[in-house]
C-alpha cells in the first residue's frame, strides 16, 4: 500500500533505521531502510 508522504515521513521516524553517509563532494545523503532493505533515499533536507 502507498503512502502519503506525510505518513511515509512518520513510519520512517518510527520504524525504520537511517544510513547516513558522507560523500566526496560534501553533499549529506540518507538512505531510509527496513528490514526489507532500503525504501528511500535523498538529501536529509527532504525530511525536515
Amino acid at each position: 500500500m502507498k503512502r502519503t508522504p506525510d505518513r511515509k515521513r512518520s513510519a520512517w521516524k518510527a520504524t525504520a533505521r537511517t544510513l547516513v553517509l558522507y560523500n566526496p563532494e560534501g553533499s549529506w545523503r540518507f538512505a531510509v531502510y527496513n528490514d526489507a532493505g532500503i525504501i528511500d533515499g535523498g538529501f536529509p533536507d527532504d525530511l525536515a
